[in-house]
């Protein structure tokens, strides 16, 4: 069966939309620190610190990791971006074409080719400027800058992920 495709668009990653992605998908990071928790809640179990201390310093650790991570994740993907591409030898400013089928997309950039099934989108996030596009299984976020697509395309994607 010969599969077309349905809309078309194309988006350019660079340092700062990727700073922005990570800040929007911050429950990836906050999720290593519940892992820290349940370590720390270990330690303490293993030292018999007093409950009451115990409980102070696991919130506070939260806390002090909730500011920390929300004040300073912007700068740490940035820098994490720019330091991969440089790795990598590649642009900092990276395309993407994005495909759309029935029933998957084909995003082909720099440095990968991926064909993801709508099924498989586990996690969308849609803002003023623009459509993200979580697939954990492939550890991928695809990027839909809303200025370049059709109001069509937009349509399609509310459809599919919030209806």
């Amino acid at each position: 069966m010969n599969k077309r495709v349905l809309y078309s668009t194309s988006s350019i990653m660079t340092p700062d939309k990727y700073g922005e992605m990570s800040k929007l998908f911050i429950s990836n990071i906050l999720s290593g620190v519940f892992l820290i928790d349940v370590i720390l809640i270990i330690f303490l179990l293993i030292v018999k610190l007093p409950f009451t201390y115990s409980i102070i310093l696991i919130v506070l650790f939260n806390i002090i990791s909730y500011v920390f991570i929300n004040n300073n994740i912007f700068n740490i993907s940035r820098n994490y971006y720019i330091n991969k591409m440089n790795k990598l030898n590649l642009s900092l400013e990276n395309e993407s074409k994005i495909d759309f089928y029935e029933d998957h997309l084909v995003s082909r950039g720099i440095p990968a080719i991926k064909e993801i099934y709508y099924k498989e989108i586990n996690h969308v996030i849609q803002t003023d400027s623009s459509i993200y596009l979580k697939c954990s299984k492939y550890n991928v976020i695809v990027l839909l800058e809303k200025d370049k697509c059709s109001r069509e395309l937009i349509e399609f994607i509310e459809n599919r992920f919030f209806h």
